[in-house]
C-alpha cells in the first residue's frame, strides 16, 4: 500500500489502526512556500525555532524551499503564514499553501498480504526528514522476511514490532529537540517542557545526565554521536564523566585536538566552494568524461 496518508488498503479496507503520536509530537501542520536560488546555496539546511514550531531554508539548484512547521492548537495558519514570510530571505514566488498531518504510524504495517509502505505505514514530522529513509528501511525489512504464500503470522509480527522500534527511535530523537528547550513564556514551548515522556526517551536522558553515557541500538538511524549532539546543544550536561575522558593525559588530548583543527582548516582553505562541486557535477561534459578507477579501469562520474 503505497497510497499516501489515507491508507486505502491498509486502513480504509483492513482496518489496521492508527497509533497517534499527537500529544508527544503536536506539530501538525505546515505551511511552504519557495524563493529564489540564493546567489552562493549553502550546502546545508537551516531550521530555525518560531512561535510554535520551526521553519525551514532549503537551497536547491533553481529555488529556495522555505517552510513552516507548527501546532495548529497554539498558531492559527494566518500567523503561521505571516511567520514564515517575515523569516523568508527574499520575495515568494507563489503563495503559501497549507499542509495537514498527522505524527504517528499504523498498528499494524502488515496485515495478511498487504504491506504498507512509506506514508501509508506512518509519519513523524520532517525536522530530520526521515521519510525516504523509512521507505528504504521497510523494503529492506520485507526483504529481509520476505514472505511465501503462507504470509506466516510470526514474520509479520516481527515486522510490525520492527516497525514500531524504529518509529519509536526516531519519535524520541525529535521530542529530544523539543523537551529540553529554555524558551520560557511562549505557550508551545512551555508545553513541550511539560510533557511525560515515553520510558525509552526519559531512561536515555536520565542515563546521559547521570553518567555521561549513551547507548545505542544496532542499526538504529541516529547514533550516539547525533544523540550526544542534541542534548549538549539543548543544555543537558552529565553529573559525572565517562571514566575513559580521563585515560589519557589532558595535555595530549589538546595536542591531539590542536592537530586536527589545524588539518581542517587547511582542508577547508584548499576544497571547492559548494556551488564550484555543483556545477562540476551538473555539467554534461563532466558526467560523460572517462575517469581511471581505483582498480586502473575506467569509471564514470
Amino acid at each position: 500500500d503505497c497510497s499516501g496518508f489515507r491508507g486505502l488498503l491498509i486502513e480504509e479496507t483492513l482496518g489496521a489502526g492508527f497509533e497517534d503520536w499527537k500529544h508527544w509530537l503536536p506539530c501538525d501542520s505546515a505551511v511552504a512556500a519557495p524563493t529564489a536560488a540564493q546567489e552562493q546555496r549553502a550546502p546545508y539546511t537551516v531550521a530555525t525555532a518560531r512561535s510554535a514550531g520551526w521553519q525551514w531554508r532549503i537551497p536547491l539548484q533553481h529555488r529556495t524551499g522555505n517552510g513552516l512547521v507548527y501546532a495548529s492548537d497554539f498558531v492559527s495558519d494566518a500567523d503561521a503564514q505571516a511567520q514564515l514570510l517575515a523569516g523568508l530571505d527574499g520575495e515568494a514566488q507563489a503563495d503559501p499553501r497549507v499542509l495537514r498531518f498527522t505524527a504517528g504510524l499504523r498498528k499494524r504495517a502488515w496485515v495478511g498480504n498487504c504491506l504498507a509502505i512509506g506514508l501509508s505505514a506512518g509519519f513523524l514530522e520532517p525536522l530530520e526528514s526521515t521519510s525516504i529513509h523509512l521507505i528504504h528501511t521497510g523494503l529492506n525489512r520485507l526483504l529481509d522476511l520476505f514472505p511465501d504464500r503462507r504470509f506466516d503470522p510470526a514474520l509479520i509480527a516481527a515486522y510490525n514490532r520492527d516497525v514500531h522500534r524504529e518509529y519509536a527511535h526516531i519519535r524520541d530523537f525529535l521530542l529530544l529537540h523539543y523537551v529540553p528547550n529554555r524558551r520560557e513564556g511562549e505557550p508551545f514551548w512551555d508545553h513541550m517542557r511539560g510533557l511525560d515522556l515515553p520510558d525509552t526517551l526519559a531512561e536515555k536522558i536520565e542515563l546521559f545526565t547521570r553518567t555521561g553515557r549513551i547507548m545505542s541500538r544496532q542499526r538504529e538511524l541516529f547514533s550516539d554521536i547525533s544523540w550526544f549532539y542534541v542534548m549538549h546543544g539543548m543544555g543537558l550536561t552529565p553529573a559525572a564523566l565517562d571514566p575513559l575522558a580521563e585515560a589519557a593525559p589532558f595535555g595530549e588530548v589538546r595536542k591531539v585536538i590542536d592537530q586536527l583543527r589545524g588539518a581542517m582548516q587547511a582542508f577547508r582553505s584548499a576544497a571547492p566552494t559548494h556551488d564550484a562541486i555543483l556545477d562540476r557535477l551538473l555539467d554534461p561534459a563532466e558526467t560523460r568524461r572517462p575517469q581511471f578507477g581505483t582498480g586502473g579501469g575506467w569509471t564514470t562520474r
